[in-house]
């Protein structure tokens, strides 16, 4: 059984849920089981899809595919001479499978996850885990508590350095420069090269720069990566007032944390109104209100013209020609998924790179998790997702026969202690569906109904129904078997 936090996304394997959560520190009753939790890992799969032949060393019986034996055994050193081509058999390949070698490129939640189950199914696997930050693999998720002054650099690291040699999981800085699917190898910017029998792409997502004149000034920034936390950290000590460029879920993580920071903190939404992926137009209007009422100023309907400053920032024009005091300007726009290696190797793409149920892409031996994937026209984007999706890529990778079956979108934040509350589809944007809302002074809950079941919910200010509704959501459950919301909706 898998357990997700309701507070962060955090997920965590175990019998019963855990006291507290090491990400952001919700309790247990915070917890929700994880629907289509993927089961303890299966006997690897023996498989001949692979036209190679298969040579075994005659001295220490290790056997691995290739074109040519290799020139020294890596078990026992036994040079090229000594292997012999081996005959296909179940025997043979389940040795293959074992000895295989899996690369994983993306060191965040979907690589590391799928380099622990990669290990799990199959003990023998050479597992490389390639990392393009200079630091251990680390809680993404906790970056605005990080900003906000909540958390240490050093407690955002998931596993200490001995962790990875414990699971003999070779951990690789560096950047990938060249996919090469023919030999199955890549190559690193400074050179190396890496073989591999299955590759997993976690290579994610990166933040979108808007196109903005003056966005190459001084004092703007991202905020994806360890190093854009450590920057903003730094640019607090200077500046006195900040925009934040994006009224979602991030942007609006970031303002409570800059605002925590002390400084003058004004939300620029180009959407009539925050949050709109998740919230109905009354849902976004109350956490304005409550937005503002902690000192947060809040645009909504107008967007950036250009950015003013000499060497760093100063001002930000609105499209309506106000202009904002700016020293620090982070964009909080949304992500874009890094398709360029799996672009330029030739495999299926659209708005992310296309994966099929088993988190394989339109090459066999290569898997992908995480937020740069596309699984039934969805991007995810969230920690949840990639979790479970990674359990699956590394699984099939190391030999299994998983299946993802999609996940029901679910956000809960707090804004400076004010909580939000978003499941499924929210909006009738297209028109079908009822929408039932209930509004108090300082809290509000909708519900979106289709044929009669829920297939949106929100809340915000309160959250103490979020388990319930997350719970209805996931399952399309009517308003009359969840007694819970019938009595506050009716």
């Amino acid at each position: 059984m898998h357990w997700r936090c309701q507070v962060c996304g955090f997920v965590q394997q175990g019998d019963k849920a855990p006291s507290l959560c090491p990400v952001c520190e919700a309790g247990a009753e915070l917890f929700s089981p994880m629907p289509n939790s993927p089961p303890a890992p299966a006997a690897v799969q023996v498989t001949d899809d692979d036209p190679r032949p298969i040579w075994r060393c005659t001295v220490c019986d290790y056997v691995v595919r290739g074109e040519q034996p290799p020139a020294r055994c890596p078990v026992c050193e036994a040079d090229a001479s000594m292997f012999k081509r081996a005959p296909v058999t179940p025997a043979v390949l389940a040795a293959v499978l074992q000895s295989m070698d899996i690369v994983i490129v993306g060191a965040g939640i979907a690589g590391l996850t799928a380099a622990e189950q990669a290990r799990a199914v199959n003990p023998k696997a050479r597992l490389v885990l390639i990392n393009d930050e200079w630091s251990l693999p680390y809680y993404r998720i906790n970056l605005t508590r990080l900003l906000a002054g909540e958390v240490s650099v050093e407690s955002l690291a998931i596993h200490p350095a001995s962790w990875f040699e414990a699971q003999n999981i070779d951990l690789v800085y560096g950047k990938v420069a060249e996919l090469d699917r023919v030999q199955g190898r890549i190559r690193l910017h400074d050179g190396r090269t890496l073989r591999y029998d299955r590759l997993i792409l976690c290579t994610g997502a990166e933040a979108a720069r808007l196109p903005i004149p003056g966005a190459e000034l001084a004092g703007v920034s991202m905020l994806r990566q360890l190093d854009d936390a450590k920057f903003l950290l730094d640019a607090c000590q200077h500046a006195r007032h900040a925009v934040v460029i994006g009224g979602g879920l991030l942007g609006l993580e970031a303002a409570g944390a800059l605002r925590r920071q002390g400084l003058q903190v004004c939300v620029v939404e180009a959407a009539p109104q925050l949050m709109p992926r998740q919230l109905t137009p009354r849902g976004a209007a109350l956490l304005q209100r409550e937005i503002e009422s902690l000192g947060i100023e809040v645009i909504c309907g107008s967007g950036i013209r250009k950015l003013h400053g000499f060497d760093s920032v100063s001002q930000v024009e609105l499209a309506n020609d106000r202009k904002l005091e700016a020293e620090l300007v982070l964009m909080a726009a949304g992500i874009r998924p890094r398709l360029g290696l799996a672009q330029a190797a030739g495999l299926a793409t659209g708005r992310g790179l296309l994966v099929d149920e088993r988190m394989c892409s339109s090459d066999e031996k290569i898997f992908a998790a995480g937020d740069g994937v596309e699984f039934q026209n969805t991007i995810y984007g969230i920690w949840p997702a990639s979790f479970a999706q990674a359990l699956v890529a590394g699984r099939n990778a190391a030999g299994g026969d998983e299946r993802f079956t999609g996940l029901a979108p679910s956000t809960r934040l707090k804004v400076l202690g004010r909580e939000i509350f978003s499941a499924g589809v929210p909006n009738p944007s297209d028109g079908q569906g009822e929408l039932i809302e209930y509004e108090s002074e300082r809290s509000y809950f909708s519900l979106l109904l289709r044929d009669g079941r829920i297939v949106g919910a929100t809340a915000v200010g309160d959250a103490s129904l979020s388990a319930v509704m997350q719970e209805c959501v996931e399952s399309a459950s009517t308003l009359d078997a969840c007694p819970e919301l019938a009595e506050r909706f009716r």
